[in-house]
């Protein structure tokens, strides 16, 4: 997996610096390989998914998109909570949600979106670590989460990046 990532190019930009995206940093477009269509089993999870969205867009993680994989259930309590106070969308079930039905397309809430991460406190086998690693998304630590919040702002997240294989 490091080979297809080691070309990506990332440049961090403070915020307040011109983007290409309206929220200011987006997950990069180019994607290595394509994730196949969803199965018939998560396909039909899709319906019962819910996303819960701050409902004001400010705060540092305003426009920005999150997936948790935590096996302590405190931590991963206040790592949500860090998140939604700063503006941040969670994604409950899995990257799923983000696409369309028996498509790989975005559905239109999420078309234009801002970068979009899974946040863990390892690697893992898990199912939303496999599918952001498919999608071509950052997987980071919870650590990012700290930083940026003491920080008061984004802070660079390549530091934080959790290995794709043991």
């Amino acid at each position: 997996m490091w080979n297809q990532m080691k070309d990506r190019s990332y440049e961090f930009k403070q915020p307040g610096e011109a983007s290409l995206s309206s929220a200011g940093y987006a997950t990069p477009a180019e994607r290595p390989s394509t994730p196949s269509t969803p199965s018939s089993r998560s396909r039909r999870k899709l319906e019962a998914q819910t996303i819960i969205e701050v409902p004001t867009s400010t705060g540092f993680f305003a426009g920005m998109t999150f997936a948790i994989s935590y096996e302590d259930e405190n931590r991963k309590n206040a790592i949500l909570d860090l998140i939604q106070d700063n503006g941040g969308k969670l994604l409950r079930e899995n990257f799923m949600q983000l696409l369309e039905p028996d498509s790989i397309d975005l559905k239109p809430q999420y078309a234009n979106g801002g970068f979009t991460v899974l946040v863990a406190d390892k690697h893992s086998r898990k199912e939303k670590y496999m599918q952001a690693l498919a999608l071509g998304l950052p997987c980071l630590s919870g650590k990012w989460i700290d930083a940026c919040v003491e920080a008061k702002a984004l802070v660079d997240w390549q530091p934080y990046l959790l290995a794709a294989g043991e």
